[in-house]
């Protein structure tokens, strides 16, 4: 018996050999202690920290920025960086990163916005909130402007989440498309980038 399972899991795993991901994707992603309290400098003392504790030689690549880095989307439909948050552009922090061995990840969902539903309300007292349907900030709908906006800012890893789905959900097949539509968006950029559900 024991033969027989380790001839079945010996059969061979199915990947695409692009040279990603050939182990696992490891660094600091600013979430579970910072929330939506993240800007630029916290993004680049973090990297600065990596480097002096020796995380970088140990393996860890990456510095993701979390949700809560936009404030809406423009006219023409992209995402509109917080420029109070990141004064110097997303695509200086990228910048920096490489510059220092590092690899640059962001936030998306898969939905009409983000999961903190953070979007042009961060902006507005609470009782002046406008309804949900203001927050437009998730990635659904727009996957083609997204992905070529994460590529535009030098982006190495996309951590694509799955909130505010408008109700496209039910069966594995619906929920596989609005995935597969920005793993096909990525991959359109022409740039390689990570992308994790």
């Amino acid at each position: 018996m024991r033969t027989c399972l380790l001839t079945l899991l010996a059969g061979g795993v199915y990947a695409v050999d692009n040279g990603m991901a050939r182990t696992p994707q490891i660094g600091w992603n600013n979430w579970n202690t910072f929330a939506c309290d993240v800007d630029e400098s916290l993004l680049l003392e973090t990297s600065r920290l990596l480097i002096n504790y020796g995380l970088r030689d140990a393996g860890y690549q990456y510095v993701v920025l979390d949700d809560c880095w936009s404030t809406g989307r423009g006219e023409d439909g992209y995402v509109v960086v917080d420029t109070n948050k990141f004064p110097n552009s997303l695509k200086h922090i990228s910048d920096t990163l490489h510059s220092q061995k590092l690899l640059f990840g962001m936030y998306s969902s898969d939905g009409e916005m983000t999961c903190a539903r953070y979007g042009l309300w961060h902006h507005i007292s609470t009782e002046n909130r406008p309804s949900a349907d203001c927050f437009t900030v998730g990635s659904l709908d727009y996957e083609a402007q997204d992905a070529e906006s994460f590529a535009s800012y030098g982006v190495d890893y996309l951590k694509y989440d799955n909130c505010y789905n408008k109700g496209r959900f039910g069966t594995p097949m619906v929920t596989f498309n609005r995935f597969n539509d920005m793993a096909k968006a990525l991959k359109a950029t022409g740039r390689h980038i990570l992308y994790g559900l």
